[in-house]
């Protein structure tokens, strides 16, 4: 069974909009649910959609070989996410805005 991740994405950013945590863990995971944000808002067309976004649980110590699913909830415009594989699971809040949000681009094109 996967966990469920619950994350404010402004917890990981300076005022500026950088990304506040240099290294370790907590710099891996800003990058990876920045990554699932931009996968997500980098395009147009159904709510759910696989991406190239690797899963980055291990479990028994062993890489999942999954690929996060994820879709932008429409009433709580949160992005939901989860991986198919081991269950990983969780919701991304406070992306609008932040540097992996791709709406306005694709407003522009």
């Amino acid at each position: 069974m996967g966990d469920t991740w619950v994350t404010d994405l402004t917890h990981f950013l300076r005022e500026d909009g950088s990304i506040a945590p240099a290294s370790g863990p907590a710099r891996k995971l800003a990058e990876h649910l920045g990554s699932t944000v931009a996968c997500v808002t980098g395009r147009t067309g159904c709510a759910r959609r696989l991406m190239s976004v690797q899963c980055r649980r291990r479990p028994r110590r062993k890489k999942c070989p999954g690929k996060i699913e994820a879709g932008i909830d429409r009433e709580t415009v949160e992005i939901i996410w989860h991986c198919p594989i081991c269950s990983d699971n969780g919701y991304i809040r406070n992306w609008q805005g932040t540097m992996w949000d791709l709406t306005q681009v694709q407003e522009v094109h």
